[in-house]
């Protein structure tokens, strides 16, 4: 039963490092394991944890990629006119 809680372990800290739009079924997951007893109070804590820093590094790079796409993206100050 160890070795299959360590597997399961694995793959939910596996799948935290997916796309930050998964992050509400890996939190239903993990939800899920925490109440059938899969996962202990302490793995969950700290699975809990690791989520909610994934979603903020996503979060924080989505910002960032944003900000690159409207810089890129604005209006040029060169007026263009065609003959």
């Amino acid at each position: 039963m160890t070795i299959k809680r360590s597997l399961l372990a694995a793959g939910v800290l596996a799948a935290l490092s997916g796309p930050a739009y998964a992050g509400s079924e890996i939190e239903t997951l993990i939800n899920m394991l925490h109440e059938n007893g899969m996962v202990n109070d302490d793995q969950y804590g700290r699975l809990m944890a690791e989520l909610k820093q994934n979603q903020a590094q996503a979060k924080q790079e989505k910002q960032q990629v944003d900000a690159k796409l409207a810089e890129a993206t604005k209006p040029s100050d060169v007026e263009v006119i065609v003959k």
